[in-house]
């Protein structure tokens, strides 16, 4: 007989399959639940002709209650087919487990999944990876794991979406060192994500390191994407040029914006902050205000910390005429005062809706340093 996914006394043979299934949360004999109103789903009848509701009809209900969230009506539903003498099949399952996980709720469809189990139902991928969504949405990743592994020991074949989404899982939990093996996992399988795919899963890498400030990590990230074959584009550069101002790094980070524009890459606002941060940080004003005016030149708007850092560049470096007018020039549009400590914070809104262009006016730069 089938071994339950609950048993902790089956034989050794299947509960090394079984045991990580699901959490070990009890699950009631019966599971009644009244809260839907009966109008919420429709309710197999018997029909003018006396005939009673089989398992299409109580089937398409199921599947309706799916489709309206009403996941406590698809389980009542589910149990009224046994009442009935009508035993639900795999398709039936899979749609109550499917309409759990529409509603976030993990645990009933690891239970209904470990029902089938119970009942020698024959599982099929639709059901998996329902309940796999279902743990990624209730950001149970490591169930979401294990039931990517149970799928191969019932000699399921994990398709391109079931491994998606278990490395969405992963990235979100911040996993994303496991999120990348799992990519390699499918291409070993024979399922070769698109080249899309595969940048999406290196781009959310790329930021987890520019999060704990792991610059060197991006960058053999970024050596591995490039004998992959894998394109970096322009969130995978603002992530490495963010992980390595943030750590200090400032001439890679530099470095590394060269780079993205020989590619002709356009840098967004983040990028020139980040940039313009690590030439401040270095004193060098006269590249803090040219990423400025290039920032300017494609119709960004900088940012207050971008704004901030020129004017200490510009200070540091002796340039104090350029400072005082860039700081001059933010007050006007401000509209208000605005204290040269204060500026850091005070000028967002000004700078978020006006483009400041201080230094035309000044003889020796010309317009453009």
């Amino acid at each position: 007989s089938n071994c339950s996914l609950r048993s902790h006394h089956c034989a050794s043979r299947h509960h090394r399959h079984h045991r990580h299934l699901r959490p070990p949360l009890p699950r009631p004999a019966r599971c009644r639940y009244t809260s839907s109103p009966p109008s919420s789903c429709p309710r197999p009848q018997m029909n003018e002709r006396g005939i009673k509701p089989n398992v299409i009809s109580y089937g398409a209900a199921i599947s309706a209650c799916c489709a309206k969230g009403r996941w406590e009506r698809a389980i009542e539903l589910l149990r009224e087919m046994s009442d009935a003498g009508v035993p639900p099949n795999t398709i039936t399952f899979s749609a109550a487990i499917s309409a759990c996980e529409k509603a976030g709720r993990w645990e009933k469809a690891l239970q209904l999944l470990d029902e089938m189990d119970e009942r020698g139902l024959k599982y099929d991928v639709i059901a998996f990876n329902s309940a796999i969504s279902a743990c990624v949405k209730g950001k149970q990743w490591m169930q979401a794991l294990q039931l990517l592994d149970a799928m191969k020991t019932r000699d399921l074949a994990p398709g391109v979406i079931s491994y998606s989404m278990v490395i969405e899982g992963c990235q979100r939990a911040g996993e994303w060192e496991r999120a990348l093996g799992l990519l390699g996992v499918m291409e070993r399988a024979g399922l070769d994500p698109s080249p899309a795919t595969k940048q999406h899963h290196y781009t959310h890498a790329l930021r987890a390191c520019a999060k704990v400030r792991d610059p060197e990590r991006a960058l053999r990230l970024l050596q591995v994407m490039a004998a992959a074959g894998i394109e970096a584009n322009t969130d995978c550069y603002s992530a490495v040029i963010s992980a390595l101002q943030r750590a200090g790094d400032c001439r890679e980070a530099l470095a590394q914006l060269d780079a993205m524009l020989a590619r002709g890459l356009v840098p967004t606002t983040d990028i020139y902050t980040a940039t313009i941060l690590a030439a401040s940080d270095l004193g060098d004003w006269e590249r803090a205000l040219r990423l400025l005016d290039e920032l300017q030149g494609r119709g960004l708007s900088p940012s207050a910390r971008a704004l901030s850092a020129v004017v200490r560049a510009c200070r540091e470096g002796g340039q104090h005429e350029r400072a005082r007018k860039l700081l001059d020039a933010v007050k006007i549009k401000a509209g208000k005062p605005v204290p040269d400590d204060g500026m850091r914070y005070s000028t967002g809104a000004a700078a978020r809706h006006t483009t400041i262009r201080i230094w035309a006016d000044l003889p020796e730069s010309g317009g453009v340093l």
